[in-house]
C-alpha cells in the first residue's frame, strides 16, 4: 500500500507542529509524543519500531499544506499526529473525495 510508511523496519509517525504564535505550547508536542512512542518502541510492535518524523508549519495555512505534503511524499507515514489550529486542522481535512495519505 502507498500510504504506508515505506521502510518496513519502522512505522512513521509525522509531526507538524507550530513554532508561530503558538510555539511556546507547540513546541511541548513532539516531546510528550517521542515519550510515548519510545515507551511504545520498548517492545516494538509487531517487530516494528516507531519513528516519529517532525516538520515546522510555523502556524501558516499554506505553510503546513506545503510541508504536510512533503512529509507525505517523503516519509510515507502511517499516521499524522499532534497539528496545532484550527485552520490548519481543517484544511487538511477538507480533502473531498480523496483518500488521505495517513489518519489525521
Amino acid at each position: 500500500d502507498p500510504c504506508i510508511g515505506s521502510n518496513a523496519a519502522d512505522l512513521v509517525i509525522g509531526q507538524v507542529p507550530s513554532t508561530g504564535v503558538l510555539a511556546s505550547s507547540a513546541a511541548q508536542l513532539p516531546f510528550g509524543v517521542r515519550l510515548y512512542l519510545d515507551r511504545l518502541n520498548e517492545p516494538g510492535i509487531n517487530g516494528q519500531r516507531l519513528r516519529h518524523v517532525v516538520r515546522d508549519d510555523e502556524l501558516e495555512p499554506e505553510v503546513i499544506l506545503q510541508r504536510t505534503r512533503e512529509l507525505l511524499a517523503s516519509e510515507r507515514p502511517v499516521a499524522l499526529i499532534g497539528y496545532i489550529g484550527t485552520e490548519n486542522v481543517l484544511r487538511q481535512s477538507r480533502k473531498k473525495g480523496k483518500r488521505r495519505a495517513a489518519p489525521l
